[in-house]
C-alpha cells in the first residue's frame, strides 16, 4: 500500500510480477458548511426561481488534478515499470461533457482530469491491456432499485 500522490512510494509499492493494477482512486469533494445557509433560507422563505447550490471544495493535496490525474499517472507508469500485464481504470460517465455538473463542484473539474487520465492510460495500451469503465450513478442498494 502507498499514498498514490507518492510517486517513489508508489514505485516501491509494487512488487515485481504483478499481473494487474485496479485504480478505483478519486477526488473527493468536501461541502463548505456556511454555503448551506443560502440554501436554507431559501427553503424556508419558499423563495421563487432557482434555489442556490451548495458550494464544495478540496482538501489541499487532494484536487481533482492531484488525485485523479497525476496520481493515475504514477499509479500507470509505475504499473508499466513493474511488467504489470492488465490496467483496470474505474473512471465515470460524462467524462466527454465538459458542461457536466461534477465539473463545476468546488470549480474541480473532475469529469475532465478523469478523462485525461484515461486518454494516457489507452495511449499506452500497445505495451499493456488495457480496460476503462465509465462507471455512472453508483448506489449501496440492491440492483434495479431506487430508494
Amino acid at each position: 500500500a502507498a499514498d498514490i500522490r507518492d510517486k517513489d512510494a508508489i514505485q516501491s509499492a509494487f512488487p515485481d510480477n504483478t499481473q494487474a493494477l485496479i485504480i478505483a482512486s478519486s477526488a473527493v469533494p468536501k461541502i463548505k458548511y456556511l454555503s448551506l445557509i443560502p440554501v436554507l433560507l431559501a427553503k424556508v422563505f419558499k423563495r421563487r426561481g432557482p434555489v442556490p447550490r451548495p458550494k464544495f471544495g478540496f482538501k489541499l493535496g487532494q484536487t481533482p488534478r492531484e488525485v485523479d490525474y497525476d496520481a493515475q499517472l504514477a499509479q500507470i507508469d509505475a504499473a508499466r515499470a513493474a511488467g504489470c500485464r492488465q490496467v483496470v481504470l474505474l473512471g465515470s460517465m460524462g467524462g466527454t461533457d465538459a458542461s457536466n455538473f461534477l465539473n463545476s463542484i468546488g470549480d474541480g473539474d473532475i469529469l475532465r482530469w478523469k478523462r485525461r487520465a484515461e486518454r494516457y492510460l489507452l495511449s499506452r495500451s500497445d505495451s499493456i491491456a488495457t480496460t476503462v469503465v465509465h462507471a455512472g450513478g453508483l448506489l449501496d442498494e440492491d440492483g434495479g432499485r431506487r430508494a
